[in-house]
């Protein structure tokens, strides 16, 4: 499993938050199907009423081979998507049509690399903003604890002690790491925190990318495994058992932050909001008297949300092959690897996970797309709190029954053969 930072395409849709919001436009075959009837992928672009601007988040798919499109992962009913937020915007507070003195205040943030919003929706604006700032301040303070890229955190002095001894670590550390064990776990391997030595071989963001080295990377390969991580809850340790191990945690971390976020929100008093990690959202409560409302992107067709649910109080994130990738000779390579060859997935498009935690939802949604939609969705059918959403390379959907219920699903086969 390689995850880097990935820019997921998970979009709020449809009146979600203020006026001026685009609705939901029907799907290209003249409506939006249920998921129990659509039979058939539609050809053609997506409707103009939901086309995104290039550099935005639906545009993403777009984007050059080999570029990682930083962008937020909303949908431009948001706002303005077509330039990055600055490292702090200011709030905006918007009445919700149909529901006087009602408002949705949002506010941006850039951080671990990515583009992140709440939305929260108040009777009383003002009071929203300390609840956010503070939201804002515990995502800075977490990157502090789990960037591997950052030289002084938590995880970092973990990766350099490999092999040698066993490091004393914060109980939020150790608990995102049992996370992602437990995941390792159940997804057979297929999330793995300790992916690093191989994902420092694939350069996707290099214009002139090429292809790891075969003896580089089987080394690499060989360096990787989660069950060589040992944690001493005792002793409040962490330890990788074997030198040149390196932890990375791109696939958890921005989840550990959202569900963060939503604490703090909900310990202020502010039960109705939405939180988003470039694209892993936790959604809680209502928008007044309307359910919040989100959007699976199609794989290739951006500004197409091919599949719409209503949730509460779940969280929602999609791993897809589009979010960051590169074209080596004519072939396409994503970031998502199997640990266990070193290179791209090949049999998934992307995998949408609905789970009670967006820590939960983040990892699994990684181990699944590596797994594949057979052997996946068995693993999601043992968990009653779980949903999964599959698309295969072939274009295939696939879902659970509990996915289904909630969704609705323009077809249960998307045309993957082009980019538009």
């Amino acid at each position: 499993m390689l995850r880097c930072v990935a820019v997921k395409r998970l979009f709020l849709v449809a009146g979600v938050l203020a006026a001026g919001c685009t609705p939901v436009a029907d799907g290209p075959t003249g409506g939006p199907a249920t998921a129990a009837a659509a039979t058939a992928a539609a050809p053609g672009a997506a409707s103009a009423a939901i086309a995104a601007a290039p550099g935005s988040a639906a545009g993403a798919a777009a984007g050059a081979p080999g570029s990682a499109a930083a962008v937020t992962g909303l949908h431009p009913e948001l706002g303005d998507e077509t330039a990055p937020p600055p490292e702090a915007a200011a709030s905006t507070a918007k009445e919700v049509p149909g529901q006087p003195g009602l408002f949705v205040v949002r506010r941006r943030l850039m951080a671990m690399t990515t583009h992140w919003e709440v939305a929260l929706a108040t009777r009383d604006a003002a009071s929203a903003e300390a609840p956010i700032a503070e939201c804002f301040a515990e995502i800075a303070r977490l990157e502090n604890v789990l960037s591997e890229w950052k030289p002084e955190t938590e995880i970092s002095k973990v990766n350099a002690a490999a092999g040698v001894a066993p490091v004393k670590v914060s109980p939020e550390l150790l608990d995102t790491l049992q996370v992602a064990l437990d995941v390792g776990a159940m997804t057979e391997g297929g999330f793995d925190i300790t992916f690093l030595p191989i994902g420092r071989l694939w350069h996707l963001r290099d214009p002139h990318a090429k292809l790891p080295d075969p003896a580089e990377l089987a080394k690499a390969i060989s360096l990787v495994g989660y069950r060589h991580v040992v944690l001493d809850r005792a002793k409040s340790t962490a330890y990788l058992d074997r030198p040149g191990m390196a932890i990375g945690l791109g696939g958890i971390g921005q989840g550990i932050a959202v569900d963060r976020c939503s604490a703090i929100l909900r310990a202020r008093g502010f039960p109705d909001f939405i939180v988003d990690g470039s694209g892993d959202l936790f959604v809680s409560g209502k928008k007044g008297t309307e359910g919040w409302k989100v959007g699976v992107a199609h794989p290739r067709v951006h500004g197409w949300q091919f599949a719409r649910l209503s949730l509460e109080n779940r969280a929602i994130t999609t791993a897809g092959d589009y979010e960051r990738f590169a074209v080596i000779d004519g072939v396409h390579y994503h970031h998502i690897i199997d640990p266990k060859t070193g290179y791209p997935v090949p049999h998934t498009a992307s995998v949408s996970v609905i789970a009670p935690t967006t820590v939960l939802a983040d990892a699994l949604d990684t181990g699944l797309f590596v797994m594949g939609a057979e052997k996946g969705l068995a693993v999601v059918a043992k968990r009653p709190d779980l949903e999964a959403l599959f698309v295969s390379a072939d274009g295939t959907v696939q879902m659970t029954p509990g996915f289904a219920k909630l969704a609705t699903v323009d077809a249960l086969k998307l045309d993957l053969s082009v980019w538009r």
